[in-house]
């Protein structure tokens, strides 16, 4: 059953407060619970094992066809020059390549890993092409 919520934060309480069963909720939003033990982690959405939870299955594992990736990316304006764009992929290489940072993505769920702007392009096309199918196929509407 599919219960709306104006945002994580409520299912998460909904969640807490038994209201509801189960929730998908990201690491930065549920960590302090899973470490406290209020929640326990039934899976990830993950095509392969995370690594922060090394015994929790796939949902595929599971036997459910699911595998997403969630990132983030950093975006300028089209029209930025090229040289400036290659300034600002090394400064995100490198900062991202600084221990105290990669361990700070890490302790909120993340992977930490850089790319080029065209690596960046080709994956936003994908996942566009990936899941504007699996949008259309529900027959879900534009507003």
């Amino acid at each position: 059953m599919h219960i709306p919520y104006k945002g994580s934060n409520e299912s998460v309480l909904a969640m807490l407060g038994g209201e509801i069963d189960a929730v998908f909720g990201g690491w930065g939003l549920t960590s302090t619970q899973v470490n406290a033990g209020k929640v326990r982690v039934l899976a990830v959405t993950s095509p392969q094992r995370s690594p922060m939870l090394p015994t929790v299955p796939t949902l595929r594992e599971l036997g459910i066809p699911f595998g997403l990736n969630s990132w983030y990316g950093l975006v300028a304006p089209s029209g930025v020059a090229p040289d400036t764009m290659k300034r600002l992929e090394e400064s995100l290489r490198k900062a991202v390549g600084q221990p105290e940072i990669a361990n700070r993505l890490r302790n909120m769920g993340m992977q930490p890993q850089s790319s080029t702007s065209a690596e960046l392009r080709d994956r936003i096309r994908s996942d566009y092409d990936i899941w504007g199918k699996k949008i259309a196929e529900t027959g879900v509407q534009k507003r």
